[in-house]
């Protein structure tokens, strides 16, 4: 049925009745306004919008022939705007529209209770994000509902004459965090298609029998209790299961056949498939269990994305980094904490996203990892994070072997709190644009030798520069002279916690042409940032907006030579002043020992906002004043400074 319903409104789309929505949202579409008005012309008498009010007779004639209405939520609504309804005895639909900003709308306790019983003839109805914790039983009585939306409402608990909704086909709970339990008779409800249970956090076990609706096509979630892993048989009677799937509460699943019986392999349907160890496990138990059971929990190959999370086993069935999932996308280990290597996940032809997370006994990242049958590992790969691996040592790269470069379409690479892991980066990554490495205090980044093209954000945070100085110096290159080689593309750089770092940006001279943004936080020794030279002004001449947080050995933004007499001197520095006179934006927070701005500030012609926070050594400002654009100043717990009115116009 949804597939003859997706053929229909693709027909649709392709003849215009349809168009995608100016949102940017690809799952959203929209009808163009002559469509629209077409169609409220033909549907005339039997689809009435309620607005806040109802201005003339013939509305209420048309309420009372209507089969379908929908109406704008406010964000308190009491009984009034409801009794409109009770005329519409006929109603089959009944849709609230969603005002954007609002999570949660307040409605009359009276009005699930006083409004359900005078409709029974309705197919659709939603109440989504009302604040309401209770439906009354008297919903049971809507024989003919096809269609429930309950999702994001406070409801705790369903009544059980939700049992009787033996039509019903749409079940939506999505963010019911609340509900603890789904009614027992829910076997009951034999034409169930869809059941959406997604961050209903608070469900404690599925009901009895839910292997009895078999026409299920979505069923978001399985939840497996202590003692019941038993029941995972169930999925093995829904055949039709597509779209997504979380299984969760595996640790309960003591016999690896019950898992096999799920017949996973045979549901080509599944293109996202979750599955979910408990975090506070017994790590005492039998890890071949685990392995076992995930090993018969095998996916179809036609499965796009697959997340693993506490899985206790110490290694990865071999399915996973199979080259038959040819279809896969996206792969994410989470705290897989007993694991002590990867799968084979270079095979996989049209992997785009990979994050490792967690993984607390993973020493060696090798030969394993890119597969043995991959001549060109991670062909696709666009975005590879590895987080929070403590024990992490190595990592083979293959080095600038041309042959193979696994990581050549990269565009993001992250790597975050990996304090033990050794050696450099892989030095050849055309594609990549967005860096990110934050304490990994002993892996060696060496500027002069890695090819980033294409690179557009850097952030660094906690980690030592002392390798990288060492490299430098084994070079023979004078610190003044080296630059960040090939990364001429970026326009954003943020710098957190550098060990060793007193002066900045002395081994970025011409590295850096097209930098907008700098943002730096908490370098200790930092005492300055520039030498200023004629050199400076080629740095980078589109240098925007420079923010400064939590340097307290900062003294000064730029040496400066306070003897103006030697006019050649005078002609160097204001050459080197040249690249930051663009700045138009200036923020400094919490730099205690910071003495002095700029003394030619009032050439700053670009600035526009200059922020200055907790500064208590800062006295006062430059005698020639501000620059004459200057449009914002906030000056803030600087309780040196002097009055600032001699220096404002």
């Amino acid at each position: 049925m949804e597939d003859v319903g997706g053929e229909y409104f693709w027909e649709l789309l392709s003849r215009s009745f349809f168009q995608p929505s100016s949102t940017g949202k690809s799952s959203k579409f929209v009808m163009h306004d002559l469509i629209n008005d077409l169609a409220q012309v033909v549907a005339r008498g039997t689809c009435f919008r309620l607005e806040d009010k109802l201005k003339d007779q013939e509305q209420h004639i048309n309420l009372k022939k209507a089969r379908h209405s929908s109406y704008v939520q406010d964000h308190w609504q009491g009984m009034e705007k409801f009794e409109i309804f009770y005329k519409a005895m006929h109603l089959r639909t009944l849709i609230p529209f969603l005002i954007p900003g609002y999570t949660q709308y307040h409605v009359a306790n009276n009005v699930a209770l006083n409004l359900l019983p005078k409709l029974r003839c309705l197919r659709v109805l939603s109440m989504s994000k009302y604040c309401i914790s209770e439906l009354p039983n008297s919903v049971g009585n809507l024989k003919h509902l096809r269609y429930l939306n309950l999702s994001y409402t406070l409801i705790e608990e369903l009544p059980k004459s939700l049992g009787s909704l033996y039509n019903l086909q749409t079940l939506m709970l999505r963010g019911c965090q609340n509900l603890k339990k789904l009614p027992v008779d829910m076997e009951n409800l034999i034409d169930l298609r869809h059941l959406d249970i997604t961050d209903a956090d608070s469900l404690e076990e599925m009901p009895l029998g839910i292997g009895k609706l078999a026409s299920l096509v979505t069923l978001s979630n399985f939840i497996v209790t202590k003692n019941n892993g038993f029941r995972i048989r169930e999925l093995g009677n829904l055949i039709y299961l597509r779209g997504k799937l979380s299984l969760s509460g595996l640790q309960n699943v003591v016999d690896p056949r019950d898992a096999r019986e799920v017949n996973l392999i045979n549901k080509g349907g599944l293109k996202v498939l979750s599955m979910e160890w408990s975090v506070g496990s017994d790590e005492s138990q039998d890890r071949r269990v685990e392995t076992e059971v995930l090993d018969m929990l095998r996916p179809h190959k036609n499965l796009e994305e697959l997340h693993i999370k506490c899985y206790l086993g110490t290694g990865f069935p071999t399915w996973i980094g199979d080259p038959l999932f040819s279809n896969m996308l996206c792969i994410s280990l989470q705290n897989c904490k007993k694991c002590v290597s990867l799968p084979p996940l270079g095979q996989l032809p049209l992997l785009k996203d990979l994050c490792v997370e967690g993984m607390s006994a993973l020493k060696h990242v090798s030969y394993e990892f890119y597969g043995l049958c991959s001549t060109k590992p991670f062909p696709l790969l666009g975005t590879l994070s590895f987080k929070n691996m403590p024990e992490w040592e190595e990592w083979y790269t293959f080095g600038d072997s041309e042959e193979v470069l696994p990581f050549n379409r990269v565009c993001k690479l992250s790597i975050e709190n990996c304090p033990k892991l050794l050696g450099m980066l892989p030095c050849n990554l055309p594609c990549l644009k967005n860096l990110e490495i934050t304490e990994c205090l002993q892996l060696l980044v060496e500027a002069s030798t890695i090819f980033f093209p294409s690179l557009a954000s850097i952030v660094m945070k906690d980690v030592s520069l002392t390798n990288l100085l060492v490299v430098l110096e084994m070079r023979n290159m004078l610190e003044d002279e080296v630059m960040l080689a090939n990364a001429s593309s970026v326009t954003s750089l943020s710098i957190g916690i550098i060990k060793k770092l007193e002066l900045l940006l002395k081994w970025f001279t011409h590295g850096l042409m097209k930098l907008e943004e700098l943002n730096i936080t908490s370098c200790e020794e930092l005492k300055t940032l520039w030498k200023n030279d004629a050199r400076l002004q080629h740095s980078h001449p589109a240098f925007r907006s420079l923010e400064i947080n939590g340097c307290p050995q900062l003294v000064s933004l730029l040496e400066e030579d306070e003897d103006e007499e030697n006019e050649g001197q005078h002609q160097q520095q204001q050459e080197g002043l040249s690249c930051i006179v663009r700045l138009d934006h200036i923020k400094i927070d919490n730099c205690e020992k910071l003495e002095k701005l700029p003394r030619r500030l009032h050439t700053f012609n670009f600035l526009r906002g200059l922020h200055v926070y907790q500064c208590s050594s800062l006295s006062s400002f430059p005698e020639a004043g501000f620059p004459s654009m200057l449009k914002t100043l906030v000056i803030h717990d600087c309780k040196a400074l002097q009055s600032i009115f001699g220096w404002v116009d």
